[in-house]
């Protein structure tokens, strides 16, 4: 290694006259301008480090590293070391800077670089500031704790934890704090400097998929000037061509495309073929043949000429072969340069750079079938199940049951109401009660309603946990009441009751003090005033429904007027009786018909489509893990397998990799568009259209043959086949293998925990890596008991 310093940094760039003005400074004999780049200016440095980089431009990063006025060569070797060197020689000489022979530093195995110590076993600390650290007095205000830090923080990528460590003189910096040294203070100054005394050294990264180098070699610059980025807080971001997308690789990958493969040909023999010639090839030759002139060779390449509307430009695409199409969709869309920024930006990040027949089609159909976007963005147009109409004949029949609140805790300790409706009379019942407990609840239901209007033939509410409890499961039980619930996050199951919810919170809202602590006292109005009120599904009030005549109000009293018609006499019975029966044949006919009406209107963009038991399907779930911001958690997740349809609306769900059964109402779900790890199979299909299912399953599934025909046959051993070679396997969901190759298999092998965390559903494929072979397990059978499917493995 070489560093060299150049002492003429700041003058050595030419000032223009329009700014030399601005740079004049009054002396002795008068006003002086500069006329080169003087010390001090704010922009001296980056203008400085700009000059520089392009002096040595394309130099830099690659022979060698600048930084300001200090220069690192490298070489592996000295011949290499002395042409890097004299590379950079001759472009400071080409350019005017001088250098320092006294701060040049020739054929050095370790040098001092930006505080650094530099050598080919990698990056260190530099002695001289370890020195420093070592002797720093005890910091006796901010200023000095400020001066520690920033020395140290410089090198705490050597020191494990420093934030931690440095914890307590960080606190010691802030404003408004009281600068008082404590134990806690002195232990944080004395551990990084112990720290610092015994740093390790850093070696250089080694990228994947490049051999190491040996020491002998020494780094190469790319390394250095990674590890130093790294150190210095500042990020470089390193590519590495994949060894699959090298020129000879492509090129042999397109000479293997069964339309490509004729393409190439046409074109190295500069012929384009008739009509009638290319007529029985698939489409793909077709579209190929009609665009012949946009089609050029180059370094034994296929690539596509496209110009703009002006023709002004043009780029050169790459002809991407069939098997490489899933790889280029990944990297785009998937991939760190993709982002999953949706189809019409993914087209043309593919169409700057590639090229390939049905491009278009190809990239609407990852994307629809990404999950990650799928899980994030959900369906575009959410399926809805046609309404279910459930209606009642008379009063208290059925009641539905919520609990609404948490409030603010009133004067009586009451935060919370059960509310308590009737379907066909729409009577209401509240009760303010201290806390939901399911003993609080079941306590309210049965003194408040049960013994006042009789025991309901069934009770409907949501799945709160006090009424999925064991002991209002048991108290509905006794009682002889059918209890039915709604499904998990569909409030519109039970919205009736929800409705209610909200009409007494907007009513308390309206009328309870500037405290809030009197809303409890407010309750028995807001129910009288319901009560009396007529409703708009039955066209009556509750009170008459369920009493056979109105409430006398204190309005009646007031102005004097009769609630309704006087029933009173002889036949009072009788004709309580006949208007009560009109009233509830009036009742159930409005019900009815409000309820048609609620249905044709909400049926309108209904679905009539229904799941089958097998269909794969998303679940939206908005609900929120703890602890995470909501924005950056997805609401759909999957995909799911149903089960089993209930009935028209009600569908039975579960992991299609394993999991608990889910009851879920049809409007959470949505279909699953599929996985982009079918699009490997599917090209495979079209690369080898003459295999078909049959052949296969005569050429591969006779008993002894296909059983044993690799082990016995070809290998007395399987696992001597080199590593190069993967191995496959098919193996039930279950993953017990314990007979035969697969009990070699988990022997040899193992990471049976890791293969059960990936999960997988039939027909997907878990994937594991032993040393430097892959192993591959086609999950071809639910249990490990049953036949494979053959078609699966397909």
């Amino acid at each position: 290694m070489r560093v060299v310093n150049d002492p003429t940094c700041s003058w050595c760039g030419e000032e223009e006259e329009s700014s030399a003005h601005t740079l004049c400074r009054c002396e002795t004999l008068g006003l002086w301008e500069f006329t080169v780049m003087p010390f001090g200016l704010c922009n001296a440095p980056a203008t400085f480090e700009r000059l520089m980089e392009t002096v040595l431009k394309g130099l830099s990063w690659e022979t060698c590293l600048v930084y300001l006025d200090d220069i690192i060569v490298v070489g592996k070797s000295f011949d290499d070391h002395l042409k890097n060197l004299e590379q950079v020689f001759r472009r400071l000489r080409q350019s005017g800077p001088k250098l320092s022979p006294k701060k040049c530093h020739l054929f050095q195995k370790k040098v001092q670089y930006l505080g650094h110590a530099v050598s080919q076993e990698g990056i260190a600390v530099d002695p001289q500031k370890i020195e420093a650290v070592k002797g720093w007095p005890v910091p006796k205000n901010k200023h000095d704790v400020r001066s520690f830090l920033g020395l140290c923080t410089y090198y705490r990528r050597y020191v494990a934890g420093f934030a931690t460590i440095a914890k307590p003189l960080t606190r010691l910096t802030e404003e408004g704090r009281r600068f008082q040294w404590e134990n806690d203070c002195q232990q944080a100054f004395d551990l990084p400097k112990k720290a610092l005394s015994t740093a390790p050294v850093l070696s250089y990264p080694l990228p994947t998929g490049r051999e190491e180098v040996p020491a002998a070699d020494g780094p190469c610059i790319s390394d250095i000037a990674t590890s130093l980025a790294s150190l210095m807080g500042m990020r470089m971001r390193t590519t590495i061509v994949d060894d699959r997308w090298q020129p000879t690789e492509l090129q042999k990958d397109q000479e293997e495309d069964p339309s490509l493969k004729l393409i190439i040909e046409w074109k190295r023999e500069d012929r384009r073929p008739s009509w009638q010639e290319v007529s029985p090839y698939s489409p793909t030759v077709k579209s190929y043949w009609a665009q012949w002139d946009s089609l050029v060779m180059e370094d034994g390449i296929l690539r596509r000429i496209l110009e703009d509307k002006e023709g002004t430009q043009e780029r050169r695409q790459t002809v991407v072969p069939r098997n490489r199409v899933a790889e280029v969709l990944g990297e785009i869309h998937s991939g760190t340069n993709g982002g999953h920024l949706g189809v019409a930006k993914a087209l043309e990040k593919v169409r700057e750079r590639f090229y390939w027949f049905r491009c278009k089609e190809d990239v609407k159909e990852w994307c629809r079938k990404c999950t990650v976007c799928a899980a994030s963005n959900g369906p575009q147009r959410r399926k809805k199940a046609p309404m279910r109409q459930y209606n009642v004949g008379s009063p208290f029949e059925r009641i539905a049951i919520d609990v609404a609140g948490p409030f603010p805790e009133s004067e009586a300790g009451n935060k919370y109401i059960v509310v308590v409706i009737d379907y066909f009379s729409k009577w209401v019942e509240a009760y303010a009660l201290p806390n939901q407990e399911a003993a609080t609840v079941s306590d309210a239901l049965v003194k408040d309603w049960t013994c006042r209007f009789g025991v309901p033939l069934e009770l409907h509410s949501d799945q709160g946990r006090n009424f999925e409890s064991a002991l209002f499961q048991n108290v509905c039980e006794t009682l002889g009441i059918r209890k039915t619930r709604t499904t998990a996050l569909h409030p519109q199951s039970d919205g009736m009751v929800e409705r209610i919810n909200r009409t007494v919170n907007r009513y308390l809202a309206k009328v309870v003090s500037d405290h809030q602590r009197d809303w409890d006292s407010w309750l028995h109005l807001f129910l009288l005033a319901y009560r009396s009120a007529v409703h708009e599904t039955t066209g009556e009030t509750p009170a008459s429904i369920v009493f056979g005549r109105e409430h006398r109000l204190p309005c009646d009293l007031m102005f004097s007027c009769k609630p309704g018609d006087d029933v009173a006499g002889e036949d009072y019975n009788a004709n309580l009786r006949r208007r009560m029966d009109e009233a509830h044949e009036k009742v159930r006919h409005n019900i009815r018909t409000a309820s048609d009406r609620m249905k044709m209107t909400y049926d309108v963009g209904s679905s009539e489509t229904a799941y089958q038991p097998g269909d794969l399907v998303w679940l939206c779930s908005p609900q929120k893990r703890r602890g995470l911001p909501p924005k950056l958690q997805s609401s759909w997740e999957g995909p799911y397998e149903v089960v089993k349809k209930i009935n028209d609306v009600i569908y039975r769900i579960k992991k299609a990799n394993g999991g608990k059964p889910r009851v879920v109402h049809f409007n959470r779900l949505a279909p699953f568009a599929g996985d982009n790890a079918e699009a490997q199979v599917r090209e495979l299909q079209q690369l080898h259209p003459e295999l078909n299912f049959e052949d296969f399953v005569a050429t591969h599934t006779g008993t002894a043959k296909a059983r044993f025909g690799v082990t016995r046959e070809e290998h007395r051993d399987l696992f001597t086949v080199p590593d190069e070679y993967a191995l496959a396997h098919c193996v039930a969901r279950d993953l017990r293998m314990s007979r035969g190759i697969a009990s070699e298999l988990q022997r040899l092998f193992g990471q049976v925990d890791e293969l059960k965390r990936q999960g997988g559903r039939v027909g997907q494929v878990l994937e594991l890596r032993s040393d430097q072979r892959r192993l591959y397990y086609l999950i071809s059978k639910e249990k490990s008991y049953q036949k494979p499917t053959y078609r699966t493995v397909w």
